[in-house]
């Protein structure tokens, strides 16, 4: 039986999801939220909460349901600016994968939402949501 050899994204999309949830598993909401780092990524992900509340959310209704997690590629060091985050959402029922990425200027403007797109069950982007 011939296997195909792995493909870098492919173990890359999972490698990032799966730190994330052991990551987000390993420290508290109260934690998280006295580091800057940790304040940001609750920020992001309350924008996104709201967006979809709202239903301005690319791919999401208010309706539906899921869970999500924010992360940021970051060296040492404190939070820069201008601050980016990509948050992960994933709806019950569905194979894909939600991808957000928000960018903040400085740690008194809003979050904008810069990029939405979907990801099918094999981290393959399907058809753009956010910017067309």
């Amino acid at each position: 039986m011939k296997m195909r050899p792995p493909i870098k994204r492919e173990l890359a999309g999972l490698l990032c999801v799966l730190v994330s949830i052991v990551l987000t598993g390993c420290v508290s909401q109260e934690t998280a939220a006295r580091s800057p780092k940790g304040r940001l990524l609750q920020d992001a992900e309350a924008y996104v909460a709201g967006l979809k509340q709202q239903d301005e959310l690319p791919g999401y209704t208010r309706a539906e349901h899921g869970r999500m997690i924010a992360s940021a590629a970051w060296g040492g060091g404190g939070v820069s600016y201008p601050a980016s985050v990509t948050v992960r959402a994933w709806k019950q029922g569905d194979d894909s994968t939600y991808c957000y990425e928000l960018v903040q200027e400085t740690p008194e403007s809003p979050w904008q939402l810069v990029k939405a797109a979907r990801l099918d069950k094999h981290d393959k982007e399907v058809p753009l949501l956010l910017p067309k």
